[in-house]
């Protein structure tokens, strides 16, 4: 975790009477202009009297934590040393009283307890959950997996005990799915989930290829332990907002029968290697989510061939492929029929 940036370094909680610095104050600092920001921020930084500062929202611009030994150093740090920094216009000084909680601790959802052989002595290491492990109903057991990549990264897995399901009651007799990149899926009653994911692709793709791009140009591998870890967390957002996009399908239209276009999981936009992990994993998180949700509730997973799908108008079944004229727009140059080409292309 040192190595990926999580843990940024070790440090002693002291208690603040038994070293004088007994003085908390926060203060409210303005500036003149952003331009002063940088200046600003190199004076606070060589100051040890700060503790924290945070760039916020509203009148002010930034807020500062400090300790000081007295109410003199204290007035002496705001008068002379934080007023007098380039382009500080106004300050806002608050003095705490006492401190009923102050720690560091993050608020993460989970903590492993991890025995040792030194007895009472414990190590404790945090993980961060994800939205699609969340939503799963059911019981968090008392125990986890630890997993070894093949990179040589250990990783953990939590299990829940799964509620039994509430008998799954169709509520409508077909669901028909577009399968998109501006939009993962589109319905054939007009609605887009995923509307992000396209921006969200271009993103990484961006990030991934510039630095293959980079390390080609030094004659080295494009593989390295960033490249990985940006992999990996592309492979986990496709797989947590298409699960999680299924799932909302699912409970909000309850079909008997989901029918789906063959995937074709690819956009010009994108570069080659990206569209070939879309290819390759983005379509078995699909189809696998698919199948569970076939397996689960009893729905029937039909797909159907692609090919003049976003070329035939569903109105009057005129085939062309000018009918299509941009990526989002589908006008039929026969009926005169308009929509958004994803929703011609599921219904």
């Amino acid at each position: 975790m040192e190595d990926r940036g999580i843990i940024k370094g070790y440090t002693a909680v002291v208690e603040p009477a038994a070293v004088r610095c007994e003085v908390l104050a926060f203060i409210y600092v303005v500036l003149q202009h952003p331009d002063d920001r940088l200046h600003f921020l190199h004076r606070v930084q060589e100051l040890p009297e700060v503790l924290e500062c945070h760039h916020i929202a509203g009148e002010e611009d930034y807020l500062l934590k400090v300790r000081c030994t007295r109410i003199r150093d204290l007035e002496e740090l705001v008068s002379e040393v934080i007023k007098g920094a380039p382009g500080v216009v106004k300050t806002k000084t608050t003095i705490a009283l006492s401190t009923a909680k102050e720690t560091s601790v993050l608020p993460l959802p989970f903590w492993v307890r991890l025995s040792t052989l030194d007895k009472g002595k414990p190590v404790y290491i945090p993980v961060q959950s994800n939205e699609y492990f969340e939503d799963i109903p059911g019981q968090l057991k008392n125990f986890c997996q630890f997993n070894l990549t093949k990179e040589g990264k250990m990783t953990v897995s939590f299990i829940k005990d799964k509620t039994k399901s509430k008998e799954y009651k169709p509520l409508t007799p077909k669901t028909a799915l577009d399968l998109g990149l501006k939009s993962i899926f589109t319905t054939d009653r007009g609605d887009l989930f995923g509307r992000k994911f396209y921006e969200t692709l271009l993103k990484y793709d961006g990030i991934i290829t510039e630095l293959a791009r980079n390390r080609q140009k030094q004659g080295l591998k494009v593989r390295s332990p960033r490249y990985d870890r940006l992999v990996s967390k592309l492979r986990s957002y496709l797989k947590n907002d298409i699960c999680r996009i299924v799932n909302r399908i699912v409970k909000l239209y309850c079909p008997k029968e989901i029918v789906i276009e063959k995937l074709n999981f690819q956009n010009p936009n994108l570069s080659r290697r990206l569209n070939r992990l879309l290819s390759r994993f983005g379509k078995a998180v699909i189809t696998a989510k698919l199948d569970a949700a076939a397996e689960e509730y009893g729905i029937k997973v039909t797909y159907v061939n692609p090919a003049y799908t976003s070329q035939t108008c569903n109105s009057c079944g005129y085939v062309d492929k000018s009918n299509r004229s941009t990526q989002a727009e589908f006008v039929c140059r026969y009926c005169g029929y308009k929509t958004h080409a994803d929703v011609n292309g599921a219904t």
